[in-house]
């Protein structure tokens, strides 16, 4: 299982340089709105999989997850 976990990383990461080539081509969007764009879907992804219960163990309290809803604020503010 972890190579396959290995596989999986190395084509999502092998693969983002071609992304954000495409993204913000010709065609394309601005540098800023690609961006947004591209860790706005890996949010959505990676919180489904955190609610489909495929990302455990997780922040167990409302508590728990607010703080990191915060950290996500701030880092993004940053």
């Amino acid at each position: 299982m972890t190579a396959v976990f290995y596989l999986l990383c190395a084509f999502i990461w092998g693969t983002t340089w071609f992304a954000i080539r495409a993204s913000i081509g010709v065609g394309g969007y601005p540098t800023y709105a690609a961006a947004a764009l591209r860790f706005t879907l890996a949010a959505v992804i990676l919180g489904g999989l955190w609610r489909a219960g495929l990302a455990r163990p997780g922040p167990r309290t409302r508590r728990e997850v607010a703080w990191l809803v915060v950290a996500g604020l701030l880092n993004a503010g940053s």
